[in-house]
């Protein structure tokens, strides 16, 4: 009886295991829908509101969401330091986003993103925003594409784990 007990045990503690396993692929997700989001509105500020990035970054950084730390972080820079946005930007994502789900090529991407924000006039500025959401809109699919393929094997590996070793037990 202690036995099958401690096999259920087994099996429900690694499925469970599976499932924070598998959360990272939906982290990573968040993160970049919410990057999209977050360079979503600097757009429509910069171009019908022309309001300055510094302004729009300590907007959007006291709003809710993922990056809203890297928002906050590059509004800090570029008003303390005299920083321009992208380089505000790549280093707020490389600080603040060390611990995140993002796959280090992701962190790479995501950092090199604000590269030619803030600099030029209002063509530049939007050829910028479209780089960054075709570059963003891919990053989303391929993420979603690793969730779809990878999460139900995860999953299934540490349950029919847990059940091969409650199997052994036994």
């Amino acid at each position: 009886m202690v036995r099958i007990f401690g096999c259920i045990i087994i099996i429900i503690l690694s499925a469970a295991a599976g499932y924070l396993y598998t959360r990272r692929f939906t982290g990573r997700i968040l993160i970049l829908k919410d990057a999209e989001d977050k360079f979503g509105t600097m757009e429509r500020e910069v171009m019908f509101s022309r309001n300055p990035l510094p302004d729009i970054c300590g907007r959007l950084g006291e709003e809710p969401g993922m990056l809203s730390k890297v928002m906050y972080y590059a509004f800090r820079e570029m008003n303390v330091k005299n920083m321009a946005f992208s380089e505000a930007w790549s280093k707020g994502v490389t600080e603040l986003l060390e611990d995140s789900s993002l796959k280090p090529d992701q962190k790479r991407e995501l950092a090199s993103l604000g590269k030619g924000l803030g600099e030029g006039n209002l063509e530049e500025q939007k050829k910028c925003f479209e780089r960054i959401k075709f570059e963003l809109g891919k990053m989303v699919n391929e993420a979603e594409e690793e969730k779809k393929r990878l999460e139900k094997m995860y999953m299934s590996l540490f349950f029919f784990g847990g059940t091969g070793l409650s199997i052994i037990l036994i």
